[in-house]
């Protein structure tokens, strides 16, 4: 279930993500929480980890350096970015995660994701400093 490449191997955030799901116990609802929780964090790990990587992707989709893709641009980076990492035919982010995040993001009146909002989401912040 969190082995969602298929690749009989999970990261440390997964790992994180089962061990709570067995440490807690419930039911079948909670560990599904879980496990799209486990997923979720795969997912942002991996951006967060290659941000570098997947901004010049995304810039290699946007000639102009407007900041905007569209989905299937957007998408498109993505998918490099996932190219770029792949080991032993597995991807960090399945095909099906990539439609799911891609539809999830807003796009702006033209129909376009800003990219550069979305990368800025990754961005680290200590929010103990702030007052």
């Amino acid at each position: 279930m969190i082995d969602t490449a298929k690749a009989g191997r999970i990261n440390y955030l997964a790992f994180l993500g089962l061990f709570r799901m067995l440490e807690e116990g419930g039911s079948s609802e909670a560990h599904a929480h879980q496990a799209n929780r486990a997923v979720i964090e795969h997912i942002c790990s991996t951006i967060w980890a290659n941000e570098v990587l997947l901004s010049k992707a995304f810039r290699l989709f946007d000639p102009q350096q407007l900041g905007l893709l569209s989905p299937a641009d957007f998408k498109g980076g993505l998918a490099s970015l996932n190219d770029a990492l792949k080991q032993d035919e597995e991807s960090p982010i399945t095909p099906q995660q990539l439609d799911e995040l891609v539809n999830a993001l807003p796009l702006d009146a033209k129909g376009k994701i800003n990219y550069k909002d979305f990368m800025q989401s990754f961005e680290v912040v200590d929010v103990s400093q702030e007052v």
